[in-house]
């Protein structure tokens, strides 16, 4: 029987480039040594490598060395099967470096051997690798030692209220490793807070700072990397409204200590924004539906990660809101949920009616003899009628399946789902296609197709968005008719509807603030509704009677200030301007 040929690679290295340029130098002695000790074996299976090795004027401080990193590319392509060196400190002069080092050859089943500490480091015997072992156990012990005074450092030096580096907070920059206010971006942390403490609304805060200009801060790292110059998101304003650095405070674990920095806003107004988001918090407890979900069940997202927005490629995250004791689920474009893209006409779309044209269309294609003949049948010899016979009886399968089961399917069978504003794309899996027949079918000979054409095809579903006459959203096939429904805003059509019936009562005598009492609202909603109730008569009666625009929404008119003249109204809404008589 042939023995086993083992590939050696000696490596050498020195840390200055003194000497290098003689003809016997110190990377020559360490190369000699090693290949003499590997002829001392006498062992005809070692083959000593051509390619050298060599490392000269590189510290071993660090692993970025060239004739290293070629060595492990090497290894990795499966070139070398035992490295050898002169001495450990030669590889390298860090102990994390050292063990990373271990790890990468244990992966790739290279033997290691220092020939000056041959009985401590060769992994080639028994007592070699426990002498390792042992080390790693130290190295660990020294790894969580160094990790507890590091932690210790930190809380120390916050507890003191000094900056502990990194990129420094929108608001402030470094200076002699403290923090110093950057004028320009201070105004903008001031304009947050109280744009935030007079709307009350993070989207809000967020819109003005973008359509203001306003851009996140830009910072360069000491390679030469550069973050930040985008628009602002919701989260990142909430992280600048919440973070008590602006008030002159340092955070660590729970606890505040007065910082070394300035502040930017006074500890009153801190305060104010904190109440308005406890206030928020309260709200949405008590405001917890008792129901899971709008269908009486617990909804749940099956496509996330499997969604993306087709206008923007943003993912779509899933996401709910609540009306009374009813939790309503989404997906949401998530740049444009985040304020970071303005012009996505896709906004959200509801889970349940996303998730059930995408699994009617999945079943479609499990009944389907065109797919299973075009995608499937011609990469494989089995009789085609008698497989398409078992599947045609699917449908009872696919019936008696628990939703769970139904989801997971979904999940084999997709590779992608991409949502425009008039279809849905669906990439399948050819593969995950077969795998499903084969499970359905309980024909294991499905599963050994082979493909010689792309991993996926693609399916496109056109479909339209109209509402019921509860004003709820739904996808309908394009192929279906259209009904006489309620198609405009609710929400805006409700809110006019009141601004008349709040006119009414406010001429009969009853004050804003009765007013208030009563309706229990705000003072700002009840002017708002009022002045929705007086723009031109032809669009009220439009929105009213569901025929309006579909951008024209409640959220667009509180967006857009109202234009005083009606023509300018009509302009604004996306109405046909009046002939003259």
């Amino acid at each position: 029987m042939t023995e086993k040929i083992i590939n050696c690679a000696v490596y050498t290295r020195k840390s200055t480039e003194e000497g290098l340029e003689q003809d016997f130098n110190s990377l020559d002695n360490q190369y000699e040594f090693c290949t003499n000790y590997l002829k001392s074996l006498n062992d005809p299976a070692l083959q000593l490598l051509p390619a050298r090795y060599d490392d000269g004027g590189y510290s071993g401080g660090s692993l970025n060395r060239p004739a290293l990193q070629r060595l492990l590319a090497d290894i990795q392509c499966g070139l070398v099967n035992r490295v050898i060196i002169y001495k450990i400190d030669r590889l390298t002069r860090e102990i994390r470096d050292f063990f990373k080092l271990l790890d990468v050859f244990e992966k790739y089943n290279v033997e290691f051997v220092s020939v000056k500490e041959n009985q401590y480091y060769n992994t080639t015997t028994a007592i070699g690798r426990l002498m390792v072992n042992m080390f790693l156990v130290f190295a660990q012990f020294e790894r969580e030692n160094a990790g507890d005074r590091i932690r210790d450092k930190i809380a120390t030096s916050k507890a003191k209220g000094m900056w502990m580096g990194g990129c420094p907070p929108y608001g402030y920059d470094i200076g002699d490793r403290c923090l110093v206010i950057n004028k320009t971006e201070a105004q903008n942390v001031r304009f947050i807070y109280q744009t935030f403490c007079n709307t009350h609304s993070l989207a809000d805060t967020t819109d003005a700072l973008n359509s203001g200009g306003i851009r996140t801060k830009r910072y360069t790292t000491r390679q030469g990397r550069t973050f930040g110059g985008r628009k602002f998101s919701v989260k990142t304003v909430q992280r600048i409204l919440q973070n008590p650095l602006y008030k002159g405070m340092v955070a660590h674990r729970g606890k505040q200590y007065p910082g070394q920095h300035a502040a930017i806003i006074d500890a009153a107004q801190f305060d104010m924004v904190q109440a308005v988001f406890a206030a928020h918090k309260e709200k949405r407890e008590t405001r917890r539906p008792k129901m899971p979900s709008s269908g009486g069940e617990r909804e749940t997202a099956a496509l996330t990660g499997l969604i993306f927005c087709g206008c923007c490629g943003s993912a779509m995250t899933p996401s709910y809101c609540c009306k009374g004791d009813i939790r309503y689920h989404y997906y949401r474009c998530y740049r444009r949920a985040s304020k970071l893209e303005d012009k996505c006409p896709i906004n959200q779309i509801r889970t349940g009616e996303i998730d059930r044209v995408v699994m009617e269309q999945v079943l479609a294609i499990l009944k389907s003899r065109d797919f299973f003949v075009q995608y499937i049948s011609h990469h494989h010899e089995f009789d085609v009628s008698t497989a398409f016979a078992l599947f045609n009886s699917l449908d009872d399968v696919w019936n008696s399946l628990f939703e769970t089961e139904k989801r997971r399917i979904l999940r084999e069978l997709l590779a992608k789902v991409t949502i425009y504003k008039d279809k849905i794309v669906l990439d399948v899996k050819k593969a995950g296609l077969a795998g499903v027949f084969a499970e359905l079918s309980q024909n294991n000979r499905l599963a050994e197709v082979e493909y010689k054409e792309n991993e996926t095809f693609q399916i496109s579903v056109a479909y339209r968005a109209t509402r019921l006459a509860n004003g709820a959203k739904i996808i309908v096939p394009v192929t279906a008719k259209e009904e006489s429904r309620f198609n405009g805003s609710l929400r805006l059509a409700r809110q006019i509807a009141k601004g008349f019936a709040w006119r009414k009562m406010m001429e009969s005598g009853l004050s804003l603030q009765e007013l208030t009492a009563s309706a229990k609202t705000n003072e700002r909603d009840i002017r708002f509704a009022m002045r929705l109730s007086m723009i031109d008569p032809a669009i009220v009666e439009s929105v009213l009677s569901g025929k309006s625009p579909e951008f024209l929404t409640y959220a667009f008119m509180k967006k857009h200030p109202i234009p005083l003249l009606w023509s300018d109204q009509r302009k604004l809404y996306g109405f046909e301007e009046r002939k003259q008589q």
